[in-house]
């Protein structure tokens, strides 16, 4: 019978498809504009992972009490090679962590 037949709903097929449209179309342009970047500087955010993983030089600056994967130990990344790590040495005290960002940052821009 005709109404057993299942059905489509075009316009609800199209919603979902243009938001996946939009939301790669974020990533790519997200993507071009780490591409163009020449050091990310952020907290722990899916975009020091995204820039890690495009092999982007990424300082990642991380609160006294922080997310297990960054360990306890490392100024480095174990899980990305160009991602260097900065942490507050006390809760609270972000000069523990931008003191030595300016100083690399200046290394950086004055060789």
């Amino acid at each position: 019978e005709e109404n057993d037949m299942p059905t489509f709903n075009a316009i609800e097929a199209m919603d979902e498809y243009g938001a996946e449209l939009r939301n790669h179309r974020a990533t790519n342009i997200r993507n071009s504009n780490i591409e163009n970047m020449d050091l990310i500087i952020s907290n722990d955010t899916s975009l020091v992972h995204l820039a890690g993983a495009m092999k982007k030089r990424c300082w990642v600056l991380l609160p006294y009490i922080y997310n297990w994967r960054w360990h306890t130990d490392l100024s480095v990344c174990d899980w990305y090679d160009s991602v260097k790590v900065f942490r507050q040495k006390d809760h609270g005290d972000w000069a523990s962590v931008f003191e030595p960002v300016e100083i690399e940052l200046k290394k950086l821009l004055n060789p």
